[in-house]
């Protein structure tokens, strides 16, 4: 079912020519579904053990579930997120994308699909990836790759914590709620505030500089009092022309 649902969402089953059907929180979805998220949109699904797939804008993934030890799900376009728990016991999960399967079991990534390139994120856990022309790989957490014309590129790292900020904060507290409940803890502070460190310091700098100004205005200001208070002005009455003696 879903658990969260905004912009504009929908349904179909993928082997009919049916018209997408708008999505619900009251919906039940079944094997063959094709779930579709718009532009500005998104949605998360929950299975029964809590496992989810956050979905985000301009998306579209299938369902696949009806064989009894292992669970697919085609990812047609857009980014995913993963986090999956157990949902068949002793079974597993695959993840198909253009030029390359995920098999996982018990972890949390991201998927991209994009311009024929297909991209994996391991955020916790470890994941098999196997692409269309060639041997499976281990990616672990921490680590992303990127398979296209249907071979791997070199694995490269990446920060889980700030991955999971792009994320919409209720998918992110659900993910921090399930790592937490496996002794799982990202690699950096969770940000709540919203402020990173580079704002904080450009902030710092501002107010600096600012308080230099300020301090720099005021020292001007009695400066020019004291050269004001060194002698009497001479003050002269209304209609006197003042003049001046020289030798």
């Amino acid at each position: 079912m879903f658990s969260d649902l905004y912009g504009e969402v929908s349904v179909r089953p993928d082997d009919a020519d049916d018209a997408y059907e708008f999505a619900e929180l009251s919906m039940i979805l079944y094997h063959n579904d094709r779930i579709r998220t718009k532009a500005k949109s998104g949605a998360i699904i929950c299975f029964a053990d809590l496992s989810t797939f956050v979905m985000k804008p301009d998306s579209v993934i299938v369902l696949d579930t009806r064989v009894t030890k292992e669970s697919k799900f085609k990812l047609i376009a857009g980014t995913i997120l993963v986090n999956i728990k157990r949902i068949l016991e002793d079974g597993n999960v695959d993840i198909e994308m253009t030029q390359a399967v995920a098999g996982i079991k018990g972890t949390t990534l991201v998927c991209e699909e994009s311009d024929g390139k297909s991209t994996l994120k391991v955020l916790e856990g470890s994941v098999e990836l196997t692409p269309v022309n060639g041997e499976p790989i281990l990616v672990q957490g921490g680590e992303m790759v990127t398979a296209e014309n249907g071979k791997i590129g070199k694995i490269m790292t990446f920060s889980p914590s700030k991955e999971l900020l792009s994320w919409p904060e209720k998918a992110q507290n659900n993910i921090h709620q399930a790592l937490s409940e496996k002794g799982v803890r990202l690699e950096e502070e969770r940000q709540t505030s919203g402020v990173t460190a580079g704002t904080l310091m450009l902030v710092i700098a501002v107010a600096s500089i600012l308080l230099l100004i300020f301090v720099s205005v005021v020292h001007g200001r009695k400066k020019r009092r004291s050269r004001q208070s060194r002698g009497n002005p001479v003050q002269f009455d209304a209609g006197t022309v003042p003049f001046f003696l020289s030798n």
